[in-house]
């Protein structure tokens, strides 16, 4: 295989029917394996990886809440425990799955940080 194969190989990959995220791991998977197998690092420069991208589709300001709407929000909440859920989950940006799997040592009470 020559680094002309590889730029082929790419180019056919980004013109392949799927989302985005699916080329992205298509590339990731190939370029591993060549790695490996070829241990050629000139034949995998131009074979470039895009950095994590948000999906316009999925995420965009309109879905975001507004400051307004995360008061009521706030007002809403009877308990105190959905209150620290809450706000937690909007001030540290977690995923709510981060903030499940939290256990008691990954607060630092002396310095107020929670660590994910």
């Amino acid at each position: 295989m020559t680094k002309q194969d590889a730029v082929r190989f790419w180019s056919l990959v980004n013109s392949a029917p799927y989302e985005e995220r699916t080329r992205i791991d298509i590339k990731r998977a190939v370029k591993r394996f060549l790695k490996f197998h070829y241990h050629d690092l000139e034949m995998l420069e131009p074979l470039t990886i895009p950095k994590h991208r948000v999906n316009t589709h999925r995420v965009n300001k309109n879905m975001l809440f507004t400051e307004e709407e995360i008061k009521l929000m706030m007002h809403a909440a009877e308990r105190i425990r959905d209150k620290a859920l809450f706000v937690l989950l909007y001030e540290s940006a977690a995923r709510p799955q981060e903030v499940r799997d939290l256990r008691w040592q990954d607060i630092n009470w002396n310095e107020n940080e929670v660590r994910f």
